[in-house]
């Protein structure tokens, strides 16, 4: 349920009895709220439509980022729900080099392409072939891809340093974290394997956007040596972002608010929540995945046999599933911004991208809003929204909702709660925060 504030709270019965709650909450009294209604229903479609948020993020008056999350909310990823986690696009392609020009087309990932269909022509031929030479007399739809870009190994992996994902992923590998070779440890391997094997056409989570906390390992847990004797600690940074995992998030976050994303973000939005995302579109663009990711396309309600039930049930939520599609023509581009704003003569909103990193400094920012955004293996984590629109997240190991509060407007006070904010850092001393510039060389 998504209300009015933007809180949303996600429900789950077991039972199966959700399909009376559905009718009961349609045949009560209808909320007055005409730009969200839409003669009495609440179809995501709709809702994009009498919102005006893609016209909205055309005209830049909200990010890339802001606008990826709202589509994901709408077409029923959540942060509570890691069989249906927020999925955002891999940006930049170059990982080996020491700088990286974000003024450049050759630094970024061809957003027209499902992940796929990048990489080797060979890798590209071998999806290809899979799907024309589908074995006629059976009863699957053919598909092109064997796996998917988002699951709850994909996401308990990205976040595996991080509580209470640690948790989950042990839980999944019955009680121990999974072989090291194939823990996330690498951003440049992570990128090749997504574009090279087979086996693999993982997209990102959001927190690559915004967290940087995601990629060390804070609590020093152990993940095991690879096979070539490597221990798996923090994750491997490029070399341009000369392992500081802080510059690492920020460089992505401008990399997706750039004019080359800002040109293209629609082509990808077209694969994944959009008219390429099924049928002959999606055949066309090589971006068709086995037939139960998909939303409808089984009736779990008239398999009779418990055991067959459980099994689809089990292959559903950990095979990944594909967000639900919120358009059915071309998604339209973002304006040029050059031209919009010379028009409007405004300043550009997402110029101003900062992150937080601990300092020995007195002044804090203020916290302009905080919510819980979910909890999960008796955890729970913590969302906060800055004065600048920063957004970070806070995790406590204790099971308990943490509320973190700054108290001048001015700046003056320290927060009271100990945040674990980078590599490194005392836990058991108060975190203290000041800016990083946006720019780098």
């Amino acid at each position: 349920m998504f209300f009015i504030d933007g809180f949303s709270v996600l429900f789950n019965f077991p039972n199966g009895d959700h399909e009376e709650v559905v009718q009961k909450l349609a045949s009560m009294k209808k909320p007055s709220i005409p730009n969200l209604i839409y003669h009495g229903t609440l179809d995501p479609k709709k809702i994009l439509e009498k919102t005006g948020i893609t016209k909205r993020w055309q005209n830049y008056e909200i990010s890339n980022f802001e606008y990826l999350m709202a589509l994901n909310s709408l077409a029923g990823r959540s942060y509570k729900d890691l069989t249906q986690y927020h999925v955002f696009p891999w940006i930049l392609a170059q990982y080996t080099l020491d700088i990286i020009n974000l003024d450049s087309a050759f630094s970024y990932r061809d957003l027209s392409s499902p992940m796929g269909a990048l990489g080797p022509e060979e890798r590209r031929a071998t999806f290809q072939s899979r799907y024309e030479n589908f074995d006629v007399f059976s009863s699957t739809p053919k598909f092109h891809f064997g796996s998917h870009y988002s699951s709850p190994a994909i996401v308990l992996q990205y976040l595996v340093r991080l509580y209470p994902y640690a948790d989950g992923a042990k839980e999944l590998q019955g009680g121990r974290f999974d072989l090291a070779d194939r823990l996330f440890f690498s951003i440049e391997e992570s990128y090749h394997a997504a574009t090279e094997e087979i086996s693999d056409v993982r997209e990102l989570v959001p927190e690559f956007f915004f967290l940087p906390n995601f990629l060390c390992n804070q609590d020093r847990l152990d993940y095991g040596l690879t096979q070539n004797g490597q221990r798996v600690n923090h994750v491997l940074l490029p070399r341009w972002s000369k392992n500081d995992p802080y510059l690492f998030v920020t460089v992505l976050r401008l990399a997706l608010e750039s004019d080359i994303v800002s040109k293209n973000l629609h082509s990808w939005i077209d694969l994944i929540f959009g008219y390429k995302q099924r049928g002959k579109e999606a055949e066309k663009a090589l971006n068709t995945f086995y037939h139960l990711t998909y939303e409808d396309m089984v009736d779990l309600d008239k398999i009779t046999d418990p055991g067959l039930r459980a099994a689809t049930e089990t292959q559903i939520i950990h095979f990944g599933q594909t967000p639900s599609q919120l358009f059915v023509r071309p998604h339209p581009q973002r304006l040029s911004k050059e031209s919009l704003f010379a028009y409007k003569k405004i300043a550009d909103p997402t110029a101003d991208i900062h992150l937080y990193r601990p300092t020995s400094k007195k002044k804090v920012p203020v916290i302009s809003e905080f919510n819980t955004i979910f909890s999960v293996y008796g955890r729970s984590l913590i969302k906060l929204r800055f004065a600048s629109k920063d957004k970070l997240i806070g995790v406590r190991r204790d099971g308990t909702f943490t509320y973190f509060r700054w108290g001048s407007t001015d700046n003056s006070t320290a927060p009271t709660t100990n945040v674990p904010f980078s590599c490194g850092v005392d836990k058991e001393k108060t975190v203290q925060l000041e800016k990083v510039k946006s720019k780098f060389i």
